[in-house]
């Protein structure tokens, strides 16, 4: 029971420390330098059927996430824009291990056996994966430029506050790589 309470506590302390991993991919022909504004593709994402996600609360926390964090950037969402913005979110479920654990030790108690042998098995976990995608097109919305996502262990919150702050570092995080830096 002990080593089942420790475990759920690591893997909530896991959760509550996890930075939000990210990557990208970009069109490397794209002229980066020239965009200034931005608009929407399209008024919200493609429904889902996860409760998790089809939440008109969550797309705008999202939503405004974007719009602050490339405004701060100094983009100005426009009528005509340079490139078209949209976003996705799915949660996937992913599954962790530890290796095989064996050993050996010496003790002393009143049996007279003074060691032996102690292994357990790899220890397999499963936990959700929360990955939010950053399309950004050119103004025709038809060519993909640049795609950020990011993903860290999905959570729960305490507060509409709490799960603000977190939309806010990861779309933070996935922007960081916007404009993509020039290749060496």
């Amino acid at each position: 029971m002990r080593h089942l309470l420790a475990l759920c506590l690591t893997i909530a302390l896991l959760a509550a420390c996890s930075p939000v991993r990210v990557n990208q991919d970009y069109l490397q022909t794209a002229d980066f330098s020239a965009i200034h504004t931005y608009g929407w593709r399209s008024a919200a994402p493609p429904p889902s059927t996860d409760p998790r996600i089809n939440n008109p609360l969550l797309h705008q926390r999202f939503r405004d996430a974007i719009e602050q964090t490339l405004n701060q950037r100094g983009y100005q969402q426009a009528a005509e824009p340079d490139v078209l913005v949209d976003y996705s979110q799915a949660i996937i479920s992913r599954l962790d291990s530890d290796q095989l654990d064996v050993g050996f030790g010496f003790g002393f108690d009143r049996s007279p056996a003074f060691g032996g042998f102690f292994g357990g098995g790899p220890s397999i976990r499963q936990y959700d994966s929360s990955v939010l995608t950053i399309n950004i097109y050119d103004s025709s919305g038809e060519r993909l430029l640049w795609r950020g996502s990011g993903s860290e262990i999905l959570t729960t919150y305490d507060s509409p506050s709490e799960l603000t702050a977190a939309v806010n570092r990861m779309v933070a995080a996935i922007l960081a790589q916007f404009p993509p830096s020039a290749a060496p």
